[in-house]
């Protein structure tokens, strides 16, 4: 999970269109750097998802960590990871990837927390 820092202040500083702005240039960067098996998706608000299938947890977590560094317009991003257990449910895996992100979120921001 991904999710742009301070978005709300962003967007009350420059309006809800300089925001959308952001969301579609974020992506953009973010997918510049994307293998053509991962996935990036808009999750909700200023949060997206991230599927990378077949990567190691260090080569994931140095890719989340590259995708946050190329984040327009001067902002940062926080990022939340979880590896898929082969059993759980995808809604049990994207809440415990979701767990990460607040986690990196409460640490304080600009930061990738990874959890087993």
């Amino acid at each position: 999970m991904l999710d742009l820092d301070r978005f709300r202040r962003f967007n009350d500083n420059y309006g809800h269109q300089a925001g959308d702005r952001l969301l579609k240039q974020a992506a953009g960067h973010w997918s510049e750097q994307l293998r053509a098996t991962d996935v990036l998706a808009r999750y909700g608000g200023e949060e997206f998802a991230l599927a990378l299938p077949g990567g190691s947890a260090a080569t994931d977590a140095a890719l989340v960590e590259r995708l946050c560094g190329v984040t327009p317009k001067g902002q940062t991003c926080s990022a939340g990871m979880a590896r898929w257990d082969r059993e759980e449910s995808p809604a049990v895996l994207v809440g415990r990837a979701d767990g990460a992100l607040y986690e990196a979120k409460r640490a304080g921001r600009y930061r990738l927390v990874a959890i087993a």
